[in-house]
């Protein structure tokens, strides 16, 4: 009965115009939901479908990497504009290595590159680029590839 003498007040001094329909026509107390908007049961079959883990690599890019691998003898997984990744390639270019021996894969325009990335940090522990094998062995990244050399070792690797 209250809220009707209240409304009607309102009406009184002012125009119908001012009050929404739905207030003018609801009482003063709040709706509310009387079930869940998803039930548990719902968000358990939703369970089944997602993870809170990271996703695996697929086998494809596995194979891509392995492959890179197994069938170079320096292999340097990088980016385009990467400082570090540009210093790896001069100093593995400065070698004068035959054609076919050395792998550059640019990750960054790959459409799988964040997939490789992932994949490298799984089997390497190093997620960073450059990330460089020689002879199937991980070497590390850019400043490893220059202690290596820096130490004399990375010409007897580089060596057949």
């Amino acid at each position: 009965m209250a809220s009707f003498l209240l409304l009607r007040s309102l009406s009184a001094h002012s125009s119908t115009r001012s009050i929404p329909p739905r207030l003018a026509t609801t009482s003063s107390t709040s709706y509310h939901r009387s079930r869940p908007l998803y039930p548990a049961a719902n968000l358990a079959f939703f369970g089944l479908f997602a993870s809170s883990s990271k996703p695996t690599p697929s086998m494809a890019v596995k194979e891509i990497v392995e492959d890179a691998i197994a069938t170079h003898k320096v292999v340097i997984f990088s980016k385009t504009y990467c400082p570090y990744c540009k210093k790896a390639k001069a100093l593995i270019n400065s070698y004068e290595l035959p054609e076919g021996q050395v792998e550059i894969v640019e990750i960054d325009i790959r459409d799988d590159g964040n997939a490789i990335q992932e994949y490298l940090k799984e089997k390497t522990g190093q997620r960073t680029v450059p990330n460089i094998f020689i002879k199937q062995q991980h070497i590390g990244g850019s400043d490893d590839l220059a202690s290596l050399n820096s130490a004399g070792q990375l010409a007897r690797k580089l060596e057949d």
